[in-house]
């Protein structure tokens, strides 16, 4: 049985608060690079729940990284329709309950979550390095690493003690609100 948390229809509102345009001559690179930078802040708020917070969620890091695995789903989306022509859907047939290979022991780390979704991210990036010039054999490479970024966030998910399906109301809400403001650009959580 398939476990996918509303991703579908998640991707459905997300993609309508898209407004980027491609980079590079490659309409990639830009979610890319996101996916790059949504990782590495779910990183940086997890290192600080340990140097910070002695290893407590409360629930300023809570919120935190609510917004931020909402913004790892939001970028993964990008690319998974981007890449839809070339028939690889990730959020369409995702199975939450797929295993996620992580060393024995470290199955409710924050840490080891946090750096395999990094660890992903970053392949995701190599691949896309090469797609850019041609949509060839990388796209398919990629698959298995966004799939293990999404697991990431249903662990992280559970950690946290969200559901997987809040996380993605709330990304939603926020984007739309930034759309409606005319503040989808800029910088900043809160604008």
């Amino acid at each position: 049985m398939k476990h996918s948390h509303g991703f579908a229809e998640y991707q459905k509102q997300a993609l309508e608060t898209v407004g980027y345009e491609p980079l590079e001559g490659a309409p990639v690179v830009y979610p890319a690079l996101g996916l790059a930078g949504e990782v590495g802040e779910v990183v940086e708020k997890t290192k600080k729940i340990y140097r910070d917070n002695n290893g407590t969620i409360d629930h300023s890091v809570r919120y935190g990284l609510v917004m931020e695995l909402g913004d790892v789903l939001w970028f993964v989306s990008a690319l998974d329709f981007e890449f839809s022509g070339a028939g690889m859907q990730i959020l369409a047939d995702f199975d939450a309950s797929d295993p996620l290979p992580l060393p024995l022991g470290l199955e409710n780390s924050p840490a080891a979550i946090a750096l395999r979704m990094s660890q992903s991210a970053g392949n995701v990036a190599a691949a896309i390095l090469g797609v850019v010039s041609s949509r060839g054999e990388q796209v398919q490479s990629i698959a298995p690493d966004l799939r293990a970024i999404i697991q990431c966030v249903v662990l992280y998910a559970d950690i946290i003690d969200v559901p997987v399906a809040d996380i993605m109301k709330a990304n939603i809400q926020k984007l739309k609100y930034r759309v409606r403001t005319g503040k989808i650009g800029g910088s900043g959580d809160n604008r």
